[in-house]
């Protein structure tokens, strides 16, 4: 009895080996099956050929030559549909018993090879269930849940799990793109059930979700801007009659990406996700492409910290990604020493800018940005380029389809490089930013990448930041009570270090164990950290604070005073009108400290506050290099 279960035991072993190694999608399993069909043929041809040329010699049966043949091809083909003839060769083996195992292995791959579409099917099925196993406790791991299937979220899934060590989890009802086999290749895991696409409760037991035990990290990507809200909504609701704590839980959600606040963040002990970044497309295209080619290096500073030359870049094309592009230059230009300088062509700006006009109006007024209405192509912007190409030292093309980008970009380029210029040309669509390097290569960076997308490096150096500012308390839970507009602030500061860095001419490493600013080089890098935040309102679509507006709010102070001694009201800041006293030049920051303290009673220095971020820096570092 115990040979019959080993037997059958051993056997259904080999067979659940088989049926897992042929069903797991390599890369090129196609190939694979086509080597192991051609090592079958030309085996059994040998075992074959061997031992009908046996049986001739030693004139066993009634063999001929012509016969021989025509038997080890027929006999060789018929291994592939489980028909064997080994019996009629065996004695040609007999004396080697070891080539029987030989004959059944070569058998065995050949029908491996016949039934592949058959074992690829249950063993599909059956790794479904290991991974979903698996999901649910088996390794621990956190979760990641990607809603919506395309290319570029198949991309950036499959970068997330080379990088980390989390389980990957697709949600989605769009199957006809034939990208669920390539979900199946990179060993993550597609749900279309109605449980997930509900995001239900059921859902989350079945991913083995549970209070207080691992953390789920979701990236609501798919292509409709409501799908993605109702889905982040309908999820967060399971989240909470299911006991999930906000802190094992975080949203990166494409949609307008354009609020100040939202409703979807835990705050002030209201539920939601411990962590959000709300972002649209076109934003994702402009933070891809200050994080590639950020302004600060086409710039050279002093050993002060100071910029030695003024930015000046040309924006070609004013859609959403030209807006963005816009903003998130005005916002990473500002230094110290130099002066940011913004020119924008498009015939149709004043057609698209809307939006922009109204809520970023300060913005437009503020700084130097000129608009006009001329294309890509025309005189008038080769004429600018023409008289100012000593100064220009950043192109960004944002016209829309990559045959407009690179015909603009390559005679671009052609024309600056004869006039001795060097600024770099970028090229940016809806996929992504490129680079049209000197020697017309296409450097593309797409925006399905977790430098745009995941929130946990960033918000690690952003706690620190929010930690500096605030200097008391508990620095997780600090961050916790920030609203969605602060942490928005903090995550635009720490993503500005890297400049920092670069102005004082040191590297991370450097920074890592001998950071210590002082004298003009501190105050300087503090000015630029200044002008940096003042630009990040700018764009926001705040505007300074009038006197009057400050006297109203200092006697509102004193009200809430008198009636809460502890009342956690401000006066710099507005919320609702987005209007800020600091946002003022460096040099008047003292004054208004005094001011601002004379009505309070306080102690505020917010000059100070800058030096302090600027000297945090090294544990800013700390931070985001922290498993």
């Amino acid at each position: 009895m115990a040979e019959y279960i080993k037997t059958i035991g051993f056997a259904s072993c080999l067979f659940l080996v088989i049926v897992l190694c042929i069903a797991v999608p390599l890369k090129h399993t196609k190939k694979l099956l086509s080597w192991i069909g051609t090592a079958a043929v030309i085996a059994a041809l040998c075992l074959y050929g061997y031992g009908y040329g046996y049986l001739y010699l030693h004139d066993i049966g009634n063999y001929k030559i012509p016969t021989c043949i025509l038997r080890t091809v027929f006999d060789s083909c018929r291994i592939f549909v489980g028909a064997n003839n080994w019996s009629e060769v065996s004695a040609a083996y007999a004396a080697y018993p070891g080539w029987t195992l030989i004959y059944w292995l070569v058998h065995l791959l050949a029908m491996t090879t016949s039934a592949s579409a058959i074992i690829v099917s249950l063993g599909s099925n059956l790794l479904k269930k290991l991974r979903m196993k698996g999901i649910r406790g088996l390794y621990m791991r956190d979760i990641t849940l990607i809603y919506g299937l395309s290319e570029g979220t198949l991309a950036f899934g499959q970068e997330l799990d080379d990088s980390r060590k989390t389980s990957i989890l697709y949600v989605s009802d769009d199957l006809k793109n034939g990208l669920d086999a390539a979900v199946d290749s990179m060993g993550a895991l597609l749900r279309s059930d109605a449980d997930a696409l509900n995001g239900t409760e059921k859902f989350l037991k079945s991913i083995g979700i549970r209070p207080g035990k691992r953390k789920l990290y979701v990236y609501a990507l798919d292509r409709s801007i409501y799908s993605n809200q109702r889905y982040a909504e309908q999820l967060l609701a399971s989240l909470e009659k299911s006991g999930i704590l906000p802190e094992q839980t975080a949203l990166t959600i494409l949609d307008g990406g354009d609020n100040t606040d939202s409703s979807l963040q835990a705050h002030s002990g209201k539920y939601g996700y411990g962590s959000l970044i709300s972002i649209n497309g076109a934003d994702m295209v402009a933070r891809i492409l200050i994080r590639k080619y950020p302004p600060y290096k086409s710039l050279t500073f002093d050993e002060t910290g100071k910029a030695e030359k003024d930015f000046h870049a040309v924006i070609i094309g004013f859609g959403q990604i030209g807006q963005a592009v816009l903003r998130q230059l005005v916002m990473n230009s500002q230094f110290c020493g130099g002066t940011s300088r913004i020119t924008v062509f498009a015939p149709d700006y004043e057609q698209r800018m809307g939006w922009l006009s109204h809520e970023c109006r300060e913005m437009l007024n503020h700084y130097n940005i000129r608009l006009f209405p001329y294309d890509g192509r025309s005189c008038q912007l080769y004429d600018y380029l023409a008289e100012h190409s000593a100064s220009v030292n950043y192109v960004a093309i944002c016209v829309g389809t990559d045959t407009d980008n690179s015909e603009i970009g390559e005679r671009l380029q052609s024309f600056l490089q004869r006039r001795g210029c060097d600024a770099p040309i970028f090229m940016c669509n809806r996929y992504g930013a490129a680079h049209l390097s000197a020697d017309d290569r296409i450097i593309a960076h797409p925006i399905y990448t977790p430098e745009i997308l995941c929130t946990d490096k960033i918000d690690r150096m952003a706690m620190v930041l929010n930690q500096s500012y605030l200097g008391e308390g508990d620095a997780k839970e600090n961050w916790k009570a920030c609203s969605y507009f602060d942490r928005m602030s903090s995550r635009a500061a720490a993503d500005f270090y890297d400049a920092l860095l670069y102005c004082a001419g040191m590297t991370q490493e450097q920074a890592l164990n001998s950071w210590n600013p002082q004298g003009i080089l501190l105050e300087n890098l503090a000015a630029s950290e200044h002008l940096r935040w003042n630009a990040f309102h700018y764009c926001m679509g705040f505007r300074p604070m009038t006197e009057q507006e400050f006297n109203e709010r200092s006697a509102e102070y004193h009200s809430e005073k008198s009636k809460d001694p502890n009342t956690k009201y401000r006066i710099t800041k507005d919320m609702d009108k987005r209007i800020h006293a600091c946002m003022i030049p460096w040099e008047e920051l003292d004054d208004y400290s005094a001011k601002e303290n004379a009505v309070t009673g306080g102690s505020q220095d917010y000059a100070e506050n800058d030096r302090k971020n600027v000297r945090d820096l090294n544990k800013v570092l700390k931070a985001m290099n922290k498993a």
